[in-house]
């Protein structure tokens, strides 16, 4: 009996001690009561609970994080690959509709019915190319006349079957800038799929017509 009382003692003395030098109690025959109370293993288990509770708080927190970070970046990764499908589905969709074409513009009949005495005309032709973007090409001048011929032929690459294609008569000016005289405009539907070849009304000026054909 007396041998497990010792050693229950012993046991106790020890706790004890451990749990003082963690607080900083000295540990003595007099002073381990003392130290006991100032430290007790209730106070030392729930600090440790709750530093434990504040690290694990802490490490969730950064792993929570690091997933978004994650995440976000994979969804970006996903974003671009699908923009870049995108980009290249309507590369490809805009070589498969487009059409190599030649356009002439022949000649036009009366420009100096708009009121222009003497005009040295030229054409600027303006269409739909690759990328839709807007393209132009113009003739030479024809000077001193009312009913010039150019017959100038283009090669062109046309990628939009809806966008009118236009056609603007300048008057050649060597001080001034050019002057415009009038236009016309070819509807898309009137070209893509056969071509055309006729004379157009031209209109801001008054009567007049310009001569061209468009062929694939």
């Amino acid at each position: 009996m007396r041998t497990t009382v010792a050693l229950v003692l012993a046991v106790l003395t020890n706790f004890l001690s451990v749990n003082a030098k963690e607080v900083g109690c000295p540990v003595g025959p007099q002073t381990g009561t003392d130290c006991a109370a100032a430290a007790s293993p209730g106070d030392s288990a729930l600090a440790f609970r709750e530093d434990a509770k504040t690290h694990s708080s802490t490490v969730e927190d950064e792993e929570a994080y690091g997933e978004a970070n994650k995440e976000k970046e994979e969804w970006s990764t996903k974003l671009m690959a699908h923009k870049r499908l995108l980009d290249a589905d309507l590369e490809e969709a805009n070589k498969k509709k487009c059409k190599h074409a030649s356009i002439t513009v022949h000649k036009a009949d009366g420009l100096l019915a708009q009121g222009y005495f003497s005009v040295d005309p030229y054409v600027k032709v303006t269409y739909k190319g690759d990328e839709n973007k807007d393209l132009t090409f113009q003739t030479e001048y024809e000077a001193r006349t009312a009913n010039p011929t150019w017959n100038h032929t283009e090669a062109v690459l046309l990628c939009n079957m809806i966008a009118p294609m236009r056609f603007e008569i300048y008057d050649k000016n060597w001080v001034t800038s050019d002057t415009f005289v009038a236009q016309a405009e070819l509807a898309g539907r009137e070209f893509w799929k056969d071509g055309f070849s006729d004379s157009l009304l031209l209109d801001d000026g008054g009567k007049g017509l310009l001569h061209v054909t468009i062929q694939h």
